[in-house]
Protein backbone atom coordinates (compact mmCIF):
# COMPACT_ATOMS: atom_id res chain seq x y z
CA UNK A 1 0.00 0.00 0.00
CA UNK A 2 1.33 3.42 -0.97
CA UNK A 3 2.36 5.65 1.95
CA UNK A 4 0.74 9.09 2.41
CA UNK A 5 4.13 10.73 1.88
CA UNK A 6 4.66 8.92 -1.42
CA UNK A 7 1.15 9.80 -2.62
CA UNK A 8 1.66 13.48 -1.83
CA UNK A 9 5.10 13.56 -3.45
CA UNK A 10 3.55 12.31 -6.69
CA UNK A 11 0.96 15.08 -6.46
CA UNK A 12 3.11 17.71 -4.81
CA UNK A 13 1.69 20.82 -6.51
CA UNK A 14 -1.89 19.83 -5.64
CA UNK A 15 -0.79 19.16 -2.06
CA UNK A 16 0.97 22.52 -1.89
CA UNK A 17 -2.31 24.24 -2.78
CA UNK A 18 -3.90 22.65 0.28
CA UNK A 19 -0.97 23.59 2.54
CA UNK A 20 -0.92 27.16 1.31
CA UNK A 21 -4.69 27.56 1.73
CA UNK A 22 -5.09 26.12 5.22
CA UNK A 23 -1.89 27.73 6.58
CA UNK A 24 -2.28 31.02 4.71
CA UNK A 25 -2.98 33.13 7.80
CA UNK A 26 0.59 32.43 8.97
CA UNK A 27 2.65 31.69 5.87
CA UNK A 28 1.20 34.07 3.26
CA UNK A 29 -0.72 37.12 4.47
CA UNK A 30 -1.32 38.48 0.95
CA UNK A 31 -2.88 35.18 -0.12
CA UNK A 32 -4.90 35.05 3.10
CA UNK A 33 -6.41 38.46 2.35
CA UNK A 34 -7.28 37.28 -1.15
CA UNK A 35 -8.97 34.17 0.27
CA UNK A 36 -11.04 36.29 2.65
CA UNK A 37 -12.05 38.75 -0.03
CA UNK A 38 -13.03 36.05 -2.53
CA UNK A 39 -15.05 34.04 -0.03
CA UNK A 40 -16.90 37.10 1.22
CA UNK A 41 -17.50 38.34 -2.33
CA UNK A 42 -19.23 35.06 -3.09
CA UNK A 43 -22.04 36.37 -0.90
CA UNK A 44 -22.42 33.02 0.80
CA UNK A 45 -24.71 33.71 3.73
CA UNK A 46 -23.65 30.47 5.39
CA UNK A 47 -19.96 31.42 5.34
CA UNK A 48 -19.36 33.13 8.65
CA UNK A 49 -16.97 36.08 8.51
CA UNK A 50 -15.53 35.48 11.95
CA UNK A 51 -14.39 31.96 11.05
CA UNK A 52 -12.79 33.26 7.87
CA UNK A 53 -10.92 36.00 9.73
CA UNK A 54 -9.58 33.37 12.12
CA UNK A 55 -8.35 31.24 9.23
CA UNK A 56 -10.73 28.45 10.22
CA UNK A 57 -11.61 26.58 7.03
CA UNK A 58 -13.19 23.37 5.78
CA UNK A 59 -13.23 21.65 2.41
CA UNK A 60 -16.28 23.81 1.65
CA UNK A 61 -14.25 27.04 1.67
CA UNK A 62 -11.39 25.32 -0.14
CA UNK A 63 -13.81 24.28 -2.91
CA UNK A 64 -15.34 27.76 -3.07
CA UNK A 65 -11.92 29.30 -3.61
CA UNK A 66 -10.42 26.82 -6.08
CA UNK A 67 -13.58 25.53 -7.74
CA UNK A 68 -12.47 21.92 -7.97
CA UNK A 69 -9.93 19.72 -6.25
CA UNK A 70 -8.64 16.15 -5.98
CA UNK A 71 -10.40 14.85 -2.89
CA UNK A 72 -7.93 12.10 -1.97
CA UNK A 73 -4.93 14.46 -2.19
CA UNK A 74 -6.74 17.20 -0.28
CA UNK A 75 -7.89 14.85 2.47
CA UNK A 76 -4.48 13.19 2.77
CA UNK A 77 -2.73 16.56 3.01
CA UNK A 78 -5.14 17.76 5.69
CA UNK A 79 -4.60 14.49 7.57
CA UNK A 80 -0.82 15.03 7.46
CA UNK A 81 -1.23 18.61 8.68
CA UNK A 82 -3.27 17.33 11.62
CA UNK A 83 -0.84 14.49 12.38
CA UNK A 84 2.01 17.01 12.51
CA UNK A 85 0.05 19.38 14.80
CA UNK A 86 -0.14 22.26 12.32
CA UNK A 87 -3.92 21.99 12.15
CA UNK A 88 -6.34 20.70 14.72
CA UNK A 89 -10.01 19.82 14.21
CA UNK A 90 -12.28 22.59 15.49
CA UNK A 91 -15.37 21.68 17.45
CA UNK A 92 -17.49 22.74 14.49
CA UNK A 93 -19.20 20.74 11.75
CA UNK A 94 -21.39 22.48 9.17
CA UNK A 95 -22.93 20.98 6.03
CA UNK A 96 -21.26 17.73 7.06
CA UNK A 97 -17.85 19.40 6.73
CA UNK A 98 -15.21 19.38 9.48
CA UNK A 99 -13.48 22.68 10.22
CA UNK A 100 -9.81 23.05 11.09
CA UNK A 101 -7.98 25.71 13.05
CA UNK A 102 -4.34 26.71 12.93
CA UNK A 103 -1.73 26.08 15.60
CA UNK A 104 -0.38 29.52 14.75
CA UNK A 105 2.72 29.77 16.95
CA UNK A 106 3.92 26.30 16.00
CA UNK A 107 3.29 26.81 12.28
CA UNK A 108 5.13 30.13 12.42
CA UNK A 109 8.19 28.49 13.98
CA UNK A 110 8.18 25.72 11.36
CA UNK A 111 7.73 28.23 8.55
CA UNK A 112 10.66 30.33 9.75
CA UNK A 113 12.83 27.20 9.78
CA UNK A 114 11.61 26.19 6.32
CA UNK A 115 10.61 22.66 7.40
CA UNK A 116 6.83 22.46 6.87
CA UNK A 117 7.08 20.43 3.67
CA UNK A 118 9.84 18.25 5.17
CA UNK A 119 7.42 17.02 7.83
CA UNK A 120 4.57 16.46 5.41
CA UNK A 121 6.38 14.80 2.50
CA UNK A 122 8.82 12.52 4.36
CA UNK A 123 12.45 11.44 4.13
CA UNK A 124 12.56 11.04 0.34
CA UNK A 125 11.63 14.69 -0.01
CA UNK A 126 14.22 15.64 2.63
CA UNK A 127 16.95 13.77 0.73
CA UNK A 128 16.04 15.45 -2.56
CA UNK A 129 15.99 18.84 -0.87
CA UNK A 130 19.33 18.59 0.94
CA UNK A 131 21.46 16.23 -1.18
CA UNK A 132 23.16 19.24 -2.80
CA UNK A 133 23.96 20.58 0.68
CA UNK A 134 26.12 17.57 1.60
CA UNK A 135 29.68 17.76 0.25
CA UNK A 136 32.54 15.35 -0.34
CA UNK A 137 35.85 16.34 1.26
CA UNK A 138 39.05 14.93 -0.22
CA UNK A 139 42.09 15.08 2.07
CA UNK A 140 45.54 14.51 0.60
CA UNK A 141 47.72 13.68 3.60
CA UNK A 142 51.32 14.78 4.02
CA UNK A 143 52.46 11.22 3.24
CA UNK A 144 50.59 11.34 -0.07
CA UNK A 145 47.68 9.10 0.93
CA UNK A 146 44.14 10.26 0.22
CA UNK A 147 41.07 10.04 2.40
CA UNK A 148 37.40 10.90 1.89
CA UNK A 149 35.05 12.49 4.39
CA UNK A 150 31.74 14.31 4.39
CA UNK A 151 30.67 17.85 5.25
CA UNK A 152 27.31 19.60 5.25
CA UNK A 153 26.14 23.17 4.80
CA UNK A 154 24.61 25.17 7.63
CA UNK A 155 23.86 28.83 8.12
CA UNK A 156 24.90 30.37 11.42
CA UNK A 157 24.04 34.05 11.51
CA UNK A 158 25.01 35.40 8.08
CA UNK A 159 27.73 32.78 7.59
CA UNK A 160 27.65 29.77 5.25
CA UNK A 161 29.69 27.07 6.97
CA UNK A 162 30.56 23.50 6.04
CA UNK A 163 30.61 21.34 9.17
CA UNK A 164 32.83 18.24 9.28
CA UNK A 165 35.09 16.33 11.65
CA UNK A 166 38.52 17.47 12.74
CA UNK A 167 39.92 14.05 11.84
CA UNK A 168 38.67 14.59 8.27
CA UNK A 169 40.71 17.80 7.88
CA UNK A 170 43.72 16.89 10.08
CA UNK A 171 47.29 16.42 8.79
CA UNK A 172 46.35 17.62 5.35
CA UNK A 173 48.68 18.68 2.60
CA UNK A 174 45.72 19.63 0.47
CA UNK A 175 41.95 19.67 1.01
CA UNK A 176 39.35 19.72 -1.76
CA UNK A 177 35.60 20.23 -1.49
CA UNK A 178 33.16 18.79 -4.04
CA UNK A 179 29.38 18.94 -4.44
CA UNK A 180 27.30 15.85 -5.20
CA UNK A 181 27.74 16.60 -8.92
CA UNK A 182 31.53 16.90 -8.42
CA UNK A 183 31.70 20.67 -8.75
CA UNK A 184 34.70 21.91 -6.77
CA UNK A 185 34.34 24.84 -4.37
CA UNK A 186 36.97 27.07 -2.81
CA UNK A 187 36.97 27.50 0.94
CA UNK A 188 39.02 28.46 3.98
CA UNK A 189 39.59 26.09 6.89
CA UNK A 190 38.68 28.46 9.73
CA UNK A 191 38.32 26.18 12.76
CA UNK A 192 39.59 22.84 14.07
CA UNK A 193 38.82 21.36 17.49
CA UNK A 194 40.59 18.03 18.05
CA UNK A 195 38.89 17.37 21.40
CA UNK A 196 35.37 17.82 20.01
CA UNK A 197 36.34 16.43 16.57
CA UNK A 198 34.74 19.38 14.77
CA UNK A 199 36.07 21.50 11.89
CA UNK A 200 34.50 24.39 9.98
CA UNK A 201 35.12 25.36 6.36
CA UNK A 202 34.05 28.84 5.28
CA UNK A 203 32.92 28.89 1.66
CA UNK A 204 34.50 31.27 -0.85
CA UNK A 205 31.82 31.63 -3.51
CA UNK A 206 33.90 34.03 -5.62
CA UNK A 207 31.72 35.10 -8.59
CA UNK A 208 28.62 33.19 -7.51
CA UNK A 209 26.24 35.18 -5.33
CA UNK A 210 25.08 33.81 -2.00
CA UNK A 211 21.46 34.06 -3.19
CA UNK A 212 22.15 31.94 -6.28
CA UNK A 213 24.17 29.39 -4.33
CA UNK A 214 21.56 28.78 -1.60
CA UNK A 215 18.74 28.32 -4.12
CA UNK A 216 20.23 24.88 -4.82
CA UNK A 217 22.47 24.30 -1.81
CA UNK A 218 19.97 24.92 0.97
CA UNK A 219 21.53 25.32 4.43
CA UNK A 220 20.27 22.52 6.69
CA UNK A 221 18.69 23.90 9.88
CA UNK A 222 20.06 22.77 13.24
CA UNK A 223 18.14 21.18 16.08
CA UNK A 224 19.58 20.42 19.51
CA UNK A 225 16.81 18.25 20.98
CA UNK A 226 17.63 14.52 21.05
CA UNK A 227 14.81 11.98 21.42
CA UNK A 228 15.51 8.25 21.96
CA UNK A 229 14.10 6.02 19.18
CA UNK A 230 13.45 8.97 16.90
CA UNK A 231 13.82 8.04 13.22
CA UNK A 232 16.77 9.58 11.40
CA UNK A 233 18.64 9.42 8.11
CA UNK A 234 22.28 10.03 7.25
CA UNK A 235 23.69 11.42 4.01
CA UNK A 236 27.36 10.88 3.27
CA UNK A 237 30.15 9.44 1.15
CA UNK A 238 31.12 6.08 2.72
CA UNK A 239 33.71 3.91 1.03
CA UNK A 240 32.10 1.24 -1.16
CA UNK A 241 34.32 -1.74 -2.09
CA UNK A 242 34.98 -2.22 -5.81
CA UNK A 243 33.38 1.12 -6.76
CA UNK A 244 35.10 3.72 -8.91
CA UNK A 245 34.02 6.80 -6.97
CA UNK A 246 32.83 7.94 -3.56
CA UNK A 247 29.06 8.04 -4.08
CA UNK A 248 26.51 9.83 -1.95
CA UNK A 249 24.75 7.17 0.14
CA UNK A 250 21.69 7.33 2.40
CA UNK A 251 21.00 5.25 5.50
CA UNK A 252 17.99 5.15 7.77
CA UNK A 253 17.87 4.29 11.47
CA UNK A 254 16.97 5.59 14.90
CA UNK A 255 18.57 7.22 17.92
CA UNK A 256 19.46 4.55 20.49
CA UNK A 257 20.99 6.38 23.44
CA UNK A 258 23.00 9.34 24.72
CA UNK A 259 26.44 8.60 26.15
CA UNK A 260 29.64 10.24 27.40
CA UNK A 261 33.10 9.05 26.30
CA UNK A 262 36.28 8.82 28.37
CA UNK A 263 37.23 12.40 27.39
CA UNK A 264 33.94 13.77 28.72
CA UNK A 265 32.44 14.36 25.25
CA UNK A 266 28.68 13.96 25.13
CA UNK A 267 27.61 11.84 22.16
CA UNK A 268 24.57 9.93 20.99
CA UNK A 269 24.51 6.63 19.15
CA UNK A 270 22.41 5.58 16.16
CA UNK A 271 21.46 2.33 14.47
CA UNK A 272 22.06 3.61 10.92
CA UNK A 273 25.14 1.96 9.42
CA UNK A 274 28.22 4.11 8.88
CA UNK A 275 31.74 3.47 7.59
CA UNK A 276 34.87 5.39 6.63
CA UNK A 277 33.84 8.32 4.48
CA UNK A 278 30.71 8.91 6.57
CA UNK A 279 32.76 10.96 9.02
CA UNK A 280 31.23 14.43 9.05
CA UNK A 281 27.85 13.26 7.74
CA UNK A 282 24.73 14.98 9.03
CA UNK A 283 22.20 13.02 11.07
CA UNK A 284 18.80 14.39 10.03
CA UNK A 285 15.37 13.87 11.58
CA UNK A 286 11.95 13.76 9.91
CA UNK A 287 11.68 17.56 10.07
CA UNK A 288 14.81 17.83 7.92
CA UNK A 289 16.91 19.27 10.74
CA UNK A 290 20.44 18.25 11.70
CA UNK A 291 20.61 16.58 15.11
CA UNK A 292 24.33 15.92 14.95
CA UNK A 293 27.48 14.96 13.04
CA UNK A 294 28.74 11.39 12.64
CA UNK A 295 32.15 11.07 14.26
CA UNK A 296 33.31 7.45 14.57
CA UNK A 297 32.49 3.80 15.22
CA UNK A 298 32.76 2.65 18.84
CA UNK A 299 34.00 -0.92 19.05
CA UNK A 300 36.54 -3.18 20.71
CA UNK A 301 38.61 -4.92 18.03
CA UNK A 302 39.12 -8.01 20.19
CA UNK A 303 35.40 -8.30 20.98
CA UNK A 304 34.60 -7.92 17.30
CA UNK A 305 37.02 -10.70 16.31
CA UNK A 306 36.21 -13.11 19.16
CA UNK A 307 32.46 -12.63 19.56
CA UNK A 308 31.36 -10.76 16.46
CA UNK A 309 30.25 -7.86 18.64
CA UNK A 310 29.24 -5.13 16.21
CA UNK A 311 30.21 -1.47 16.62
CA UNK A 312 28.05 1.39 17.77
CA UNK A 313 27.90 4.50 15.60
CA UNK A 314 28.62 7.72 17.48
CA UNK A 315 27.32 11.19 16.70
CA UNK A 316 28.33 14.63 17.99
CA UNK A 317 25.16 16.51 19.05
CA UNK A 318 24.38 19.75 17.21
CA UNK A 319 24.65 21.74 20.43
CA UNK A 320 28.40 21.09 20.27
CA UNK A 321 28.48 22.53 16.74
CA UNK A 322 26.79 25.68 18.05
CA UNK A 323 29.21 25.89 20.99
CA UNK A 324 32.21 25.51 18.67
CA UNK A 325 30.84 28.20 16.36
CA UNK A 326 30.51 30.55 19.34
CA UNK A 327 34.09 29.67 20.26
CA UNK A 328 35.18 30.50 16.71
CA UNK A 329 33.42 33.87 16.92
CA UNK A 330 35.53 34.77 19.94
CA UNK A 331 38.76 33.92 18.12
CA UNK A 332 38.30 35.64 14.76
CA UNK A 333 35.85 37.84 12.91
CA UNK A 334 33.78 35.82 10.45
Amino acid sequence: MESPESLLLKNIEESRKVIRFFLAKVIDQVFFEDIKNKLLEEGQKDVEQNRINLGMFSLYEFGLYFGSYKRIITNTTISRLVQNFMLEPANIQIRGMHYYQLNEKYVKSLFELGVIENLLFGFQYVINKYRHSVFKIENTLKNGDKGIGTGYLISLGSNLIIVTNEHVTANNQKLKLFSVIDQEYKFELVYENKTKDISFLKLDLQKESVETFVEKHIPIPIKSQIEPLKEIITIGYPSIPFSREAYQVYHKGEINSQIEDYQGNKLFIISAKTSSGNSGSPVIDNSGMVLGTITRELFDKGELERKGKLPYYAVIPSIETINCFNDLGKQISI
